[in-house]
C-alpha cells in the first residue's frame, strides 16, 4: 500500500513502522498521529519503539533508529530519538547517503543530533533548530559505535573523507563543518573535532 492510496483521514492509534523509500528499517516506531498526505512513507503494522511522539508540531518525523544491512547507527543527546526530529529532506539525505555508503564500506556511520521536537533551542547547540542540520561522527578504524576525534589513533581519515564527499555530492547540501584540514570541501569551526556538521539549504 502506497502513501497515495491511503485514505485522507486519521490513522487509528496503533503501532506502526515507517519505511522510507530506498531504506530498509529493522526497528519500529509508534505512530499515533494523523497521516500527512505529503510524506512518501509506507505504513506497516509492527511493534512499538520508544515512548516518544513520532511526529512533532512541525510535521517532522523522528529519524528511523535502525537500518538493515549497514549504513548508519544513531546516537545523540538526549538519546532515544529525542534529538533527531528531522525535516523530510534531511531524512531522505541520510538514507540516500547510507545506501551509497553501505555499498562502499561495511561499517556504519554515527548520526547524532538533528533537532528537538518542535524546534526549540537545543541545550548543546547554537543551531539544530530547523531539522536541516545533522552531526555525524568520524569513522573509526575498528568500526565501533563510539566517539572519535581527529586526533585519535582510531580515526580513519580516508574513510571519513569519502563519507563527507558523499554528503557534499548530494543535492541540497549547503555546508559541512569539520576540523580535519586535510579533508577537502569542509569549513573549520570550534568544537568540530569529534563530528562533522552537515547543513542543508532551506526549502522554499
Amino acid at each position: 500500500m502506497t502513501a497515495s492510496s491511503l485514505p485522507p483521514r486519521p490513522i487509528p492509534s496503533e503501532h506502526f513502522m515507517l519505511v522510507l523509500p530506498r531504506c530498509k528499517l529493522r526497528n519500529v516506531i509508534r505512530v499515533a498521529v494523523s497521516w500527512a498526505d505529503n510524506y512518501p512513507f509506507h505504513v506497516i503494522p509492527r511493534y512499538p519503539m520508544a515512548n516518544i511522539p513520532v511526529q512533532d508540531s512541525r510535521g517532522y518525523f523522528v529519524l528511523p533508529q535502525g537500518y538493515e544491512g549497514g549504513g548508519f547507527y544513531v546516537y545523540g543527546s538526549p538519546g532515544g530519538g529525542r534529538s533527531q526530529y528531522a525535516h523530510p529532506i534531511m531524512i531522505s539525505l541520510i538514507c540516500t547517503v547510507a545506501s551509497r555508503w553501505s555499498a562502499l564500506d561495511g561499517r556504519r556511520f554515527g548520526v547524532g543530533d538533528i533537532s528537538l521536537a518542535g524546534g526549540p533551542r537545543h541545550p548543546d547547540h547554537a543551531t539544530h533548530r530547523t531539522g536541516l542540520e545533522v552531526d555525524i561522527r568520524p569513522l573509526r578504524r575498528d568500526g565501533k559505535h563510539l566517539p572519535c576525534t581527529i586526533r585519535d589513533r582510531e580515526y580513519d581519515h580516508e574513510a571519513t573523507a569519502r563519507l563527507i564527499r558523499l554528503f557534499l555530492n548530494a543535492s541540497g547540501v549547503k555546508k559541512v563543518l569539520f576540523n580535519d584540514a586535510t579533508v577537502t570541501g569542509v569549513w573549520r569551526a570550534v568544537g568540530h573535532d569529534n563530528h562533522f556538521h552537515v547543513a542543508l539549504k532551506p526549502k522554499g
